[in-house]
Order: C-alpha cells, then sequence, then structure tokens
C-alpha cells in the first residue's frame, strides 16, 4: 500500500471536495485493528479525521504495482492533495511472479502485466509543488524494459522525468543504479528537469551476472542511432550547465569486474560546494593509464576546485590482490593531491567503520584510512597495510585536516570582519 503522511494545514473550506479519492480513504480504513477497543479506534478515527480535514499530503511513498497506480491516479486528479505534495519517492521492483520474469518489455504489477516505461510516465508533472523526487530501481529491472539493462535504467527515470514538472525539482536521488548515467536516453524535458537540479544522489547496486556486465558498454558507439541513446558531451547537454551544488555518491557493494564510474573523465559540475562519498572503492586507473596515477574517482573529485566541503564516509584505497597486498597510491599521497587540487575546501571528514575480526583489528581501529582488494565477486575491505604505512596515512591526513580548519577558521573571521563594516 502507499505509505502517505499527512499534516493539518488549513481550516475547512469549499475549496476542499466533499469527498477524497477512494485508494487514500481505503489506506486509512484498512489501518483498523482487528481487535476493536476504545482506545484502537480513536487512533484511528484520530487518522480519519486528518484525512476528512484539510490535509496536506507533503509524502507519497508509492510502488510500481496496481495499488500504487490507482493511488497515483486518483491523487494526481485530485489538485487539493496533489498541489500539497513535496516528497516523492516511487519503488520500481520489477516483476513479483514467475510466470513473466524474464519478458522484456514490461513489469507485472501485482499479478497484471503493466509497461514500466508508461506507468508512472512523466509523474513529477502531476505535483505542481514537487520538490524531491526518489526513484528506487530495483535489480535487473532495467533487463524488462531494453535488451541493454544499462538503457533500461535510463528509460525508467526518464519516464518519470520527461514532462516537464510546473516548477523545477530541487532534489532528486536515484538508488539502484548499475552505472554513473554518463550517457543518457533523457528528452530535452528530462534534461532541462536535471540541469535544474541543485542536489543529486546517486546509489549504485551490486551487479555479478557475467551475462549482464558484458553488456553494459554503453559507451563508445555501443549503441546504433542517435535516438537510442545521446552522450551527455553534446554541446546542449553538457554538465556544465547543471546548477548542482550538492552531491552524493554511494554504492550497497562493488564487483570488482565493472566499475560504475568508468568512461567519466570529462564530467564535471562547476557549481559544486559539497561532496559526500559513501562505501566506495577508489579503484585503480583505467588503462592504459599507470596503477601509480589517480584513479576515476579520485579525478573526479579533485577536478571540482569549487568544493568546499568533503566527506568520505567509508571509502577504501584499491590495492594489489597478492598474498602481501602492496598499495599503488597510498591515503599520504591522496591527501598531498588533496590538499593541492581543492584550495577551498574548509569541511573535510575522512573516517571508517567497519572493521572485521582479524588478527590486527586492534591496529586497524587505530588508523581510520582502509585499503581494499579484489576477492571474487566483491572487495575485501578488511586489507591492512604495515604500521609504518599506515603511520604516514594517518600523519598526512592530520596535515590536510589542519590546513582544512585553518582554512576554516581565516573564512570565519574575515566573514566577521565583513559583518562589522555593514
Amino acid at each position: 500500500m502507499p505509505n502517505i503522511k499527512t499534516s493539518i494545514k488549513a481550516p475547512m473550506s469549499a475549496e476542499y471536495p466533499a469527498s477524497l479519492p477512494t485508494e487514500i480513504w481505503l489506506s486509512i480504513i484498512e489501518q483498523i485493528p482487528e481487535v476493536r477497543t476504545l482506545n484502537n479506534l480513536r487512533r484511528v478515527s484520530s487518522r480519519l479525521y486528518a484525512i476528512a480535514t484539510p490535509a496536506a499530503f507533503t509524502n507519497l511513498d508509492l510502488p510500481d504495482t496496481v495499488r500504487g497506480l490507482k493511488a497515483l491516479r486518483e491523487i494526481s486528479q485530485t489538485p487539493i492533495v496533489s498541489r500539497a505534495v513535496k516528497t516523492l519517492k516511487l519503488v520500481l521492483v520489477g516483476p513479483r511472479d514467475d510466470h513473466h520474469r524474464y519478458i522484456r518489455g514490461g513489469i507485472t504489477s501485482g499479478y497484471k502485466k503493466k509497461p514500466v516505461a508508461t506507468m508512472f510516465l512523466g509523474v513529477a508533472s502531476h505535483f505542481p509543488a514537487l520538490q524531491t523526487l526518489d526513484i528506487r530501481v530495483g535489480r535487473n529491472v532495467g533487463q524488462f524494459v531494453h535488451a541493454n539493462p544499462v538503457v533500461g535504467e535510463l528509460m525508467l527515470v526518464n519516464a518519470t522525468l520527461h514532462t516537464t514538472p510546473p516548477a523545477r525539482l530541487r532534489a532528486l536521488k536515484l538508488s539502484g543504479l548499475t552505472l554513473f548515467p554518463h550517457f543518457a536516453v533523457w528528452s530535452e524535458a528530462t534534461a532541462a528537469t536535471l540541469q535544474a537540479l541543485m542536489s543529486l544522489e546517486l546509489n549504485f547496486g551490486l551487479q555479478t551476472d557475467p551475462e549482464i556486465m558484458d553488456r553494459m558498454q554503453v559507451w563508445d558507439g555501443a549503441f546504433a542511432g542517435p535516438s537510442s541513446i545521446v552522450p551527455l558531451l553534446q554541446p546542449w547537454r553538457r554538465s556544465g550547465q547543471w546548477s548542482l551544488t550538492h552531491m552524493i555518491l554511494s554504492a550497497s557493494k562493488e564487483c570488482p569486474a565493472y566499475h560504475a564510474f568508468q568512461s567519466m573523465h570529462n564530467t564535471m559540475f562547476p557549481n559544486l560546494v559539497s561532496l559526500r562519498i559513501k562505501h566506495m572503492v577508489f579503484r585503480f586507473p583505467d588503462p592504459p593509464t599507470l596503477p601509480t596515477e589517480p584513479g576515476t574517482l579520485e579525478e573526479f573529485i579533485m577536478r571540482h576546485t569549487t568544493l568546499q566541503a568533503l566527506a568520505l564516509d567509508d571509502c577504501m584505497l584499491q590495492t594489489d590482490s597478492d598474498a602481501n597486498p602492496r598499495p599503488y597510491r597510498s591515503w599520504a599521497a591522496l591527501c598531498s593531491q588533496f590538499s593541492r587540487a581543492l584550495p577551498h575546501l574548509v569541511a573535510l571528514s575522512i573516517y571508517r567503520h567497519d572493521f572485521y575480526p582479524r588478527p590486527h583489528d586492534f591496529i586497524c581501529r587505530r588508523f581510520p584510512l582502509g585499503y581494499a582488494s579484489a576477492l571474487g565477486d566483491v572487495f575485501d575491505r578488511s586489507v591492512f597495510c604495515d604500521p609504518a604505512a599506515a603511520g604516514r596515512d594517518v600523519e598526512a591526513l592530520q596535515v590536510l585536516e589542519q590546513e582544512v580548519r585553518s582554512r576554516a577558521e581565516r573564512c570565519r573571521a574575515s566573514l566577521a570582519e565583513c559583518a562589522l563594516h555593514i
């Protein structure tokens, strides 16, 4: 069922309809417990009263089911409700039954087959005050839309954004992606919506299916015809035109067989001031670049010289996968590079919090910078270097942190001085 949160906003007026959508009533009535004690009925009565009186549905969670689609239709056709929605979460899980599980071109909604690309077509345009959109893409759901799962994922996103909403979205969260959306099947309206974003959060899911990974090469002319896929590097779709100021990148788990950030060497957001990266591995650079050089993710960070805040939450640096791992790059070198490349950084947070029960576990707790090596389909995040190297890493981090603190203090002093002269 849709998870509908409400809050009382205004007294009753003639503007409000006599009856709200049936799906909304059902979502409340179904909460009536089997044991109908006086207290239980009072709680349900309070919820019903909140629905019956003028209420603002500020948050909506809609699954890709028959009920979710019906609720969307009912709500979008009720102006007093649709105008109040500010946050919308869409959960695109995919097929629920085995009969349609491997049929491409659509997904099942409950037990009825519904095309993903039309189910939430232009959903953002139905809510005039929508500010935040959260789209969660299920694992492999893209392959039920397009022969290439990556293109399928992008088609799902485009289906929700292709109609320009009345008010520009300010925040977008995409969860379960396979690759960084360096290429896209965006319509012009979707491109305009994306470029107006102030905040973007991308979460990447774990993909280990070899057959699917073989079809994830979406760059270098892998698709025929410009209508199939359009590179963001074209003049009117350059990421440099984006208004983005805040960005979050995270990964549920990472597979060494593919890199979510491949071929994004030219991606840049000129207004970016805040970047948080969570639970990701700083990979070796793409061949033929030597392993001693910065990888794609490090280059992405250092390319954004406008950054004022940087947080690396539980991130690891990739090392050799031999029995005695030797880091081609060290955290000490990376901290030094950040110091030179990010002259405006005034807030820094680098830490890790997943420790494994190994003999050197106590030593790991003393050093907040970690390394990871490829181990089958995943990364072994418990790799530890010798204490001397770890000590150099921590020392370099402390130097960088002190530099950032000093810069922040100078900025605060400068602002205080300016305030005195106003």
